[in-house]
């Protein structure tokens, strides 16, 4: 069930920063959750992983702070049934530094 969210919440958030599945290396999450370290407060860290250059960089993360300021935690809380995540996308080549948070 969780994962069909986080997979619903994901696929929202791809059409609304007009990412191509084909650019798409994979969907992680960090942060507490991931980590076991999580309280009634937590959201999940939600990362869209693609290959992208300084111009795409750029507009993904207009696209990321718009879309957070659009659906704040709340609203996509009770979008997704009481699941907050906090999407964003991260650069192929940065995924070990995010794993490592």
């Amino acid at each position: 069930e969780i994962r069909y969210k986080l997979l619903l919440i994901a696929n929202h958030f791809k059409e609304f920063t007009n990412i191509k599945d084909n650019i798409i290396n994979d969907i992680t999450i960090s942060g507490s959750n991931a980590s076991y370290g999580y309280s009634d407060f937590s959201d999940i860290d939600l990362h869209l992983v693609v290959k992208m250059n300084d111009k795409m960089r750029d507009y993904y993360t207009a696209k990321k702070n718009e879309y957070n300021t659009k659906n704040k935690r709340n609203k996509n809380k009770d979008f997704f049934n009481s699941l907050s995540a906090n999407p964003s996308i991260v650069e192929y080549l940065d995924r070990l530094k995010v794993d490592a948070q």
